[in-house]
């Protein structure tokens, strides 16, 4: 009851949200070791571990609770892990996929708008 009281009178940064993109983590770790080590600091929904060239070494760690996921990254934040020391972040919409999507609605738009002349004639 009281974790309840806290939790509804404790205020939350703007960044803060359920994701963690987590960098610097060893080539060889894998989701189990990330879920042991996240694990410990709350209810874990989901777990994506880089597998591409470019991706490797990186993770998202979906918490089932905003908090659990503020807890995690004040606990963890520059915590060492094999050798490696880790870097985390709460995720954020990238804002270059963000013009991304406004070139694909475009595109759209443009296609609607040919198909609406060639109807009109």
């Amino acid at each position: 009851m009281a974790t309840a009281r806290r939790r509804s009178h404790a205020r939350l940064q703007l960044q803060v949200n359920r994701t963690l993109y987590v960098r610097n983590l060893p080539c060889n770790i894998t989701e189990n070791e990330i879920y042991t080590i996240f694990g410990k600091h709350g209810s874990i929904d989901s777990i994506r571990l880089g597998r591409t060239s470019e991706s490797i070494g990186t993770a998202f760690v979906v918490y089932e609770d905003v908090f659990h996921a503020q807890n995690a990254y004040d606990c963890l934040k520059g915590v060492r892990v094999s050798g490696q020391y880790l870097v985390i972040f709460y995720y954020r919409y990238n804002a270059s996929t963000q013009r991304h999507d406004v070139g694909r609605l475009k595109k759209k738009i443009d296609k609607i708008g040919k198909v609406r002349l060639d109807l009109e004639r």
